[in-house]
């Protein structure tokens, strides 16, 4: 079957950084990226492919919880 049948969406404190990451440390394209136009800290939406694959992310509300998206409540993408 080609392409992924499951495309995962994740949520992160620092979408920017958790982007650099995700394409230098596994080779992910930016397909779309979404940022807020006040604060481009603020990713609204953005989409990286792999191969055939692709993962959806954004930054995690900041204040507010939402019980159908989780996140790791913090990640160190510093080397």
């Amino acid at each position: 079957m080609p392409g992924s049948p499951v495309i995962p969406g994740l949520r992160y404190a620092d979408a920017p950084a958790a982007i650099a990451f995700l394409c230098s440390a596994f080779g992910f394209e930016v397909r779309a990226s979404y940022e807020d136009q006040d604060d481009p800290t603020i990713v609204h939406h953005a989409e990286l492919v792999l191969g055939d694959g692709m993962i959806m992310l954004g930054t995690r509300a900041r204040g507010r919880t939402n019980r159908y998206i989780a996140g790791p409540p913090r990640a160190n993408w510093g080397a």
